[in-house]
């Protein structure tokens, strides 16, 4: 100590230290001898955090940050910590590190989150943008495809929002798609549903519900007629209707589910029961007919059931 107050450090001075057992006294006597690279690593074989920290932010504070940065490049635990810190407190320069050290993936990663902070769309484009191309460079195809999508999406929704005046910006790709639906821009829709080349079943699926909750019922109706048998079947129309409370529209598309015990749940869910009978008696299902049988509280629609049990009996 005499020796670092004196600033006559020597190799024996280091080397009496190097006797010294807690970690907690050598590491700021190092420090003081301006060994940063020693006392980093006495710090990290020391397995305390709090000590990493403290020579990580010393080496900060007093070096430039590209030596900073080449310090932290062939330190791992270091580096590992002082990410995780910089998540949180220095986005800005966790980025810079990332792109000092080639971690291209986490460098896209980052960007991308910053970009999902952004409340103006342009900048958030933008930064998608610089996201992919390290994704790219990452050669990590498959996550720059997806902010590419991402991309092209907020750019649709940009356009939406200019040209039709409701909220766009924000949605995911499905709620983007229903929410064109539901506002009769059934063209622009369907050319989003292309672009993205997302499957039948997805399509119909969204296609039926932004109909049905845009009250649409003529459009949905034509829509159902397109094929005799639609991909999602008859039920997801009919519950598409039951979910915005319109019980004809519902029973027409009920009465085309050529499942009997499936047309008979639906009808159930609709209290519908002579109708749910029915169907559980074309489904020969006796467990099903007597499930209908106990919610019937009215005698005459008790006597029908009864009815039909019998004949199937």
């Amino acid at each position: 100590v005499k020796a670092i107050e004196s600033g006559e450090v020597t190799d024996l001075a280091k080397m009496i230290l190097d006797d010294e057992p807690r970690a907690t006294d050598q590491v700021p006597l190092l420090i003081e001898m301006r060994d940063e690279t020693g006392a980093l690593v006495k710090a990290i074989e020391s397995g305390d955090s709090d000590l990493v920290y403290l020579v990580i932010m010393h080496i900060k504070r007093t070096h430039p940050i590209p030596e900073f940065f080449e310090t932290l490049r062939h330190m791992q635990e270091a580096q590992d910590l002082y990410v995780a810190y910089a998540k949180h407190q220095d986005r800005d320069l966790l980025q810079s590190l990332f792109a000092h050290v080639q971690r291209t993936t986490d460098l896209g990663m980052t960007v991308l989150q910053n970009a999902y902070q952004q409340m103006d769309t342009l900048p958030v484009s933008r930064l998608m943008k610089t996201a992919a191309t390290h994704f790219s460079q990452a050669k990590d195809s498959q996550t720059a495809k997806i902010v590419e999508d991402h991309i092209r999406l907020l750019e649709i929704q940009k356009e939406c929002q200019q040209s039709f005046g409701d909220r766009y910006v924000g949605l995911s790709m499905a709620e983007t798609i229903v929410q064109l639906f539901r506002h009769g821009q059934i063209k622009r829709a369907t050319k989003v549903v292309k672009e993205f080349k997302l499957g039948e079943r997805r399509y119909y699926y969204m296609k039926i519900k932004g109909l049905a909750e845009g009250k649409d019922w003529e459009e949905l109706d034509k829509f159902a007629a397109e094929k005799s048998k639609p991909p999602v079947g008859f039920e997801a129309f009919a519950e598409a209707c039951m979910t915005e409370g319109n019980t004809a529209e519902a029973v027409k598309y009920a009465e085309k589910v050529t499942d009997h015990g499936r047309r008979c749940e639906i009808f159930l869910a609709m209290n519908r029961l002579r109708d749910a009978a029915e169907a559980a008696a074309a489904a020969k299902d006796g467990d099903l007919l007597s499930a209908v049988r106990s919610r019937a509280k009215d005698p005459a629609t008790a006597t029908y059931i009864d009815s039909l049990a019998a004949d199937a009996g």
